[in-house]
Formats: structure tokens, sequence, C-alpha cells
């Protein structure tokens, strides 16, 4: 697949816990128009298992998510009770945010 761009749209998944997680997998890993640059969990061994099988290296620091300039676009897969405290700042700029079970 391919959105015509010329780099990848950088991708940033936030929390890896989410029960559709391999789902995610699937499809990020099918495209060739995004890049998944970071899997950040609250739990850093559950980011260092997903983060190999999504490309990026594990984020330590929460704060990696929102400070790389190259994220547009960023997933909230952690467990449904989690976003919520996840996502209570808005977002930076010209950075869209998914999340799947707002509450």
């Amino acid at each position: 697949m391919s959105g015509g761009s010329k780099d990848p749209a950088g991708v940033a998944v936030l929390g890896c816990a989410h029960i559709h997680m391999a789902d995610v997998e699937q499809v990020l890993g099918a495209r060739d128009d995004v890049r998944v640059r970071l899997a950040w969990d609250h739990q850093p061994d559950r980011a260092a298992q997903w983060a190999p099988r999504l490309g990026p290296p594990a984020g330590h620091d929460l704060r990696q998510v929102w400070q790389d300039p190259a994220v547009s676009a960023v997933p909230a897969m952690a467990q449904p009770v989690r976003p919520p405290a996840l996502v209570t700042r808005p977002p930076p700029p010209r950075r869209h945010l998914l999340v799947a079970h707002p509450t």
C-alpha cells in the first residue's frame, strides 16, 4: 500500500496491552507508508516484547511519544481502563491520537 508520500508517516504505539495488538501489528506491518518509530508501555517488559515485532525500539519514557517530531499518529493500545490517564493532555500540534475505548 502506498499513500503517495515520500516519507512514511511516523507512528508511536502508546501502550501494548490491548487485546487487538496482534491486529495492529499485522495492519502496520503491511503498510509501506507507515513506520512505527516507538512502542511504549507502562510495563517496560511488555514494550520490549512488542517493539521487535513492530520494528522500532521500546520507549522507556512516555515523553518520547510526544517529543519525537517525526511522529504524526499515536494509537493508544493500552488496556481499556488505562487510556484516559495516558491522554489527559492534548497531543502536540499535527499529531493524530486514536483512543479505541474512550470513557
